[in-house]
């Protein structure tokens, strides 16, 4: 039981960055709301927190390289459609995501 639930908490983990930004949360914020949602202990929630941490600086880290490497594609005009086309596909997924919690 207790390593199924680390999995999900692991798996909650590591969405959550993801989210917390689009949802105005920073790591600190996210981080106490799972304390408070999953009754972590402060040891864990401390952990979760650095695993948050070094999943959002990995994940920022492989973002710009994902750019520099579409820059070195794209033409410059492709790359302006490309972070339109970006920005209404985030829109239209965080309206589905939105809609989905709401029916939880």
């Amino acid at each position: 039981m207790k390593k199924s639930l680390f999995l999900v908490m692991l798996m909650l983990v590591m969405a959550a960055p993801l989210h917390a930004n689009e949802m105005g949360m920073n790591v600190d914020d996210r981080v106490k709301e799972m304390k408070t949602q999953l009754s972590l202990t402060d040891d864990q929630a401390n952990q979760v927190k650095t695993i948050m941490e070094d999943f959002k600086t990995k994940s920022e880290a492989l973002h710009k390289e994902k750019q520099d490497k579409l820059g070195q594609v794209l033409s410059a005009d492709q790359m302006t459609k490309y972070k339109e086309w970006k920005k209404t596909w985030h829109k239209k997924h965080e309206k589905a995501e939105k809609e989905e919690h709401d029916e939880n």
